[in-house]
């Protein structure tokens, strides 16, 4: 049994960041790449499975096979768990979107299936000293979903503005560019203050509420909260209103993946982070110029 698998977990993650600076491509190419796993992919396997419930003809079927496999295929190149998890996650919303009940059976089931791909990847991907299976489940999925946000999200109200005064925008690219000094690292700084660790970067995600507490302090955070929430219901307000209230192509692809963002990636994100590499924004811009054709019966 490894007495401390919190080293190697730290190990495996530093030589994870080390692999992503071998990349050398462009900031498109980046967003793409997160739009890939996050949007193209999974819209294809939602309308795909949409067209063969609907249809119940073997040609849509095998499309949604060919999706869900180059979709877990593409989701699980990387050890992060949650990508293969979001994927399992919007199929089974889209199930409940479709019989609109649950019950016992399903929430267990839905549990199980969730975590069984993570937990796969993270068994052949991870290295020997970790693989045991009270280390993955513990370590590697429960302590990662249950106590890692709140201990990463405590790092920044105990790192600002004690140990580093409020920077009043330079966190965000949306206010950074009124300063010389650019835009402030907030994911970075984080992670080597708690890690301890000055020779390499790393990332310390937190929820809106971090990013917002170390811009703005208080005032970020409650203001934010309001927005995020006003914005949350527009979003909707503009799904349901392109469906019509029906259970439409459009709605039962955008509402599991809004599902899967506002619960598996929202708690680890800050909300800029959702917007643009979430791809949130892309999603809403396609909603209005779709409403916008059928207001004008062009499609």
């Amino acid at each position: 049994m490894l007495k401390n698998p919190g080293n190697a977990y730290k190990d495996l993650f530093m030589l994870r960041e080390e692999s992503m600076k071998l990349l050398k491509v462009t900031f498109i190419e980046k967003y793409l790449f997160a739009w890939l796993g996050k949007i193209f992919l999974p819209v294809g396997i939602l309308g795909s499975l949409f067209l063969a419930v609907l249809y119940k003809k073997t040609k849509f079927v095998k499309l949604f096979l060919l999706f869900l496999f180059l979709g877990l295929f593409n989701n699980s190149l990387t050890i992060a768990k949650a990508p293969t998890a979001a994927i399992i996650l919007s199929i089974l919303l889209f199930y409940f979107l479709v019989k609109q009940k649950i019950t016992l059976k399903f929430v267990f089931f839905s549990i199980i299936v969730v975590f069984a791909f993570p937990f796969t990847i993270i068994y052949f991907s991870s290295i020997p000293e970790i693989r045991q299976f009270d280390n993955l489940l513990i370590n590697g999925m429960l302590n990662r979903i249950f106590v890692i946000p709140a201990e990463v999200l405590y790092q920044y109200f105990k790192i600002f503005p004690n140990m580093h005064h409020f920077l009043y925008g330079r966190g965000t690219n949306i206010f950074s560019w009124l300063y010389p000094e650019g835009n402030f690292h907030i994911t970075n700084y984080v992670f080597k203050i708690w890690w301890n660790v000055n020779e390499t970067t790393g990332s310390a995600n937190a929820i809106y509420l971090g990013n917002f507490w170390a811009d703005f302090g208080w005032g970020g955070v409650i203001i934010t909260t309001f927005l995020i929430g006003i914005f949350a219901h527009y979003c909707f307000f503009l799904i349901v209103d392109l469906s019509r209230y029906n259970k439409t192509i459009e709605y039962m692809i955008i509402m599991p993946l809004f599902g899967v963002t506002f619960t598996i990636f929202f708690i680890s994100s800050s909300f800029t982070v959702i917007l643009i590499t979430g791809g949130i924004l892309i999603i809403m811009i396609a909603v209005l110029l779709i409403r916008e054709f059928k207001n004008q019966k062009v499609i």
